[in-house]
């Protein structure tokens, strides 16, 4: 947030041309630029309601003090452009800078503009004091401190981002100079920017990484060369950069300031004395220093200085070769180079040498440990680069072998068109060089094109990983890091769900769908689901079976609690054999396979006991059946022997007698025995119906 006070344009105008122009202006910008429009604006102090009558009591006002040109003052207040202040904060904000000012009996009118990509506030305001009629001078004529001082003042109140070059910072309250802040206890912060990646990218940034490991040495170190040894230890160098100094950690160099407060150039001087660099403490692997040593004959030792010549030296200087320092490499050589000795590719292109990364000094580290998917976004990324990497690089041969192969085919064509006596043929010469020229000209124009081609399309199918916290909020399946370099099976036949599967290969990774929805793209070392909320627990299980088949038993899943709540319910649905890493997920998944085996159990418990009471109902009427049967068997017998009741022994005859009602034979006698043996016959038909059900008959 910055103030600003905007000088009169015309310095002989009135006090009442004056007035009424400023006003105008910040209650109607519009009139005077289209483009400029007002969101609010107030009169504040005034005795009249009515904005005409409120410029006519300022104009009153400023008359009244006859010995002050001018004292209508004109400020601008502006916000960052990612800062949209409400109309109550800037009432406030007017309010503040009015009350620190001094001024708050005071005349004045405000208003909010939006007409640039900051919103920002004009007010105007009547130094006059309306009832002494006294001009105030704000701040003892010290008026853009003053200013400075509510800008710091506001931005506490309202948490706006302080400007890089503000002067002020608020302590216990109260605006002070950051020069004569003296809190050397404490220790510094990122910047507001290096805070903002840490947040996005979930690395610490090289000021916190300065701040935790070189300001402590710093700190501790009693002399120059203390704090070099200490700074190398950790793979860091305090160096002098012109009037300052610099803190390089990795290949990166921050100002000595933004490390410690107190590790200034100044500052270091006045606890070491002159400042002393790297070079001048350590020992120069460069120059001899010692002497040689010969053994006399007697045993002794004797220190001799060494032949100049015998030890490559030059007369006149203290140098050596680099062969003798060890410092060249040849790239035949099966020595292991020296440690911390740069290693340069002579060649003319300059290129690294096979990729080769500069080194960060001492690697990523994590803003928190133990961050949720830190490790696995680490490998991924890591596995992105290197897969990368080696692509350009076969590419970058590739290409090279093929313009190697152009140039040769080219010089060929040249040589065998142009062989020959050409004498007296200049002309015809000169057309077959030209032609050749335009068709070569054109096929290397074809082949670098290609080229080009083809490295766009690596570029394009290497998308950049998402920075930490994007990716972690993206609902996935990750493979524990533990298992990850041993997961190399392949994904099987589980259900038909993930037999009909189909599969399509983009810059995003693999990418699977059912059906034409997309359900989970596959990305190496995890498995990122699409539109989650719109897909089945059985789409859900596909996608778990497959990160179960690729990265084993236990599975960290990360993405809104919903998706969570679908994961667990998908494995238990289909009874998926995986753990989650989660405790939460993994107590949720237990419950629910509890849950689901009881209530399993339950239904087959009732299930038998429904079986059970069917087969005794049916049980019960076969029973009664089978009873009515043999009920019902003796008098279909009776009727069948009273029909064809013939003397036993003798064959029926006309003449015979027939049985009336009233027989003089013992009826009762025989039915009991005919009934005997109807039941018997009975008995026996029933067997061998049964019998037959079986399928134990003939």
């Amino acid at each position: 947030m910055i103030a600003k006070k905007i000088p009169n344009p015309k310095a002989s105008a009135s006090k009442s041309a004056r007035v009424s122009k400023l006003v105008s202006y910040i209650t109607e910008p519009e009139r005077d630029n289209g483009l400029e429009k007002c969101i609010h604006f107030q009169a504040v102090n005034f005795i009249c309601d009515d904005l005409p009558s409120q410029i006519a009591e300022m104009i009153a006002l400023s008359s009244e003090n006859v010995r002050s040109k001018d004292p209508i003052d004109h400020w601008v207040l502006s916000w960052r452009a990612d800062e949209r202040p409400s109309v109550e904060q800037a009432r406030e904000a007017v309010a503040i800078i009015i009350s620190n000012f001094g001024l708050v009996d005071h005349q004045f009118v405000w208003g909010l503009h939006d007409d640039t990509q900051n919103l920002h506030i004009h007010f105007a305001v009547n130094r006059v004091h309306p009832d002494t009629l006294k001009v105030v001078k704000i701040n003892k004529g010290f008026d853009k401190e003053a200013a400075q001082q509510a800008i710091a003042l506001i931005e506490q109140a309202q948490g706006w981002i302080p400007e890089k070059g503000a002067r002020y910072q608020i302590i216990d309250g109260k605006p002070v100079l950051k020069e004569h802040v003296l809190d050397a206890e404490k220790p510094l912060e990122p910047s507001g920017k290096s805070i903002n990646r840490e947040v996005q990218t979930g690395e610490k940034s090289i000021q916190r990484i300065g701040i935790e490991q070189a300001a402590p040495i710093i700190k501790v170190a009693t002399s120059w060369h203390e704090l070099h040894m200490a700074m190398k230890a950790v793979g860091m160098e305090y160096v002098r950069n012109g009037s300052g100094a610099n803190v390089r950690i990795g290949d990166t160099y921050l100002k000595a300031s933004d490390v410690d407060r107190k590790a200034s150039i100044g500052a270091l001087q006045k606890r070491f004395g002159p400042y002393q660099p790297p070079q001048e403490i350590n020992s120069n692997d460069y120059h001899h220093h010692s002497t040689d040593t010969i053994r006399s004959p007697t045993g002794g030792i004797t220190a001799q200085e060494p032949d100049p010549f015998a030890t490559g030296k030059n007369p006149g200087h203290g140098l050596r070769p680099l062969s003798q320092c060890g410092m060249a490499h040849s790239e035949k050589s099966k020595s292991p180079s020296r440690p911390r000795v740069l290693h340069l590719d002579a060649r003319t292109d300059r290129r690294a040498v096979d990729g080769l990364r500069r080194d960060t000094g001492g690697g990523i580290q994590p803003v928190k440990q133990n961050q949720p998917g830190w490790a696995e976004y680490q490998i991924i990324k890591a596995e992105r680069r290197d897969a990368k990497d080696t692509d350009m690089l076969a590419q970058r041969k590739q290409q090279e072998a093929e313009k190697d192969r152009l140039y040769e085919k080219h010089r060929a064509e040249r040589a065998d068109v142009l062989k020959g006596n050409w004498e007296g043929k200049g002309d015809l010469k000169n057309a077959m060089s030209s032609v050749i020229a335009t068709q070569q000209a054109a096929e290397k124009r074809v082949l670098q094109e290609q080229h080009k081609a083809e490295r766009d399309a690596l570029h394009a199918r290497y998308v950049p990983l998402p920075q930490y916290k994007a990716w972690q909020a993206q609902p996935r399946l990750l493979a524990p890091v533990a298992t990850m370099a041993h997961s190399r099976k392949q994904p099987e036949r589980l259900s038909t769900v993930l037999l009909t599967l189909r599969h399509s290969q983009d810059k995003r990774g693999i990418t699977y769908q059912d059906r034409g929805q997309d359900l989970f793209i596959d990305q190496g070392r995890s498995l990122a689901i699409v539109k989650h909320e719109q897909q089945s627990l059985m789409q859900i299980a596909a996608a778990l079976a497959v990160a179960q088949q690729k990265y084993g038993v236990e599975l960290t899943v990360t993405g809104p609690d919903e998706f969570k709540h679908q994961a667990v319910a998908a494995a238990v649905a289909h009874d998926l054999k995986v753990k989650f890493s989660d405790p939460a997920m993994e107590a949720q998944r237990v419950k629910g396979k509890d849950d689901k085996r009881q209530a399993e159990q339950g239904a087959q418990e009732r299930q038998r006991a429904e079986q059970v009471q069917t087969l005794a109902a049916q049980a019960k009427e076969q029973a009664e059946v089978q009873a009515q049967s043999i009920v019902d068997a003796p008098v279909m017998a009776v009727e069948v022997v009273q029909l064809h009741a013939t003397p036993l022994g003798q064959p029926g005859h006309a003449g015979d007698p027939v049985i009336d009602a009233n027989p003089q034979v013992p009826v009762p006698e025989l039915i009991d025995a005919d009934v005997t043996t109807a039941r018997e016959q009975v008995k026996v038909e029933t067997t061998r119906s049964k019998v037959s059900k079986l399928g134990l008959g003939r």
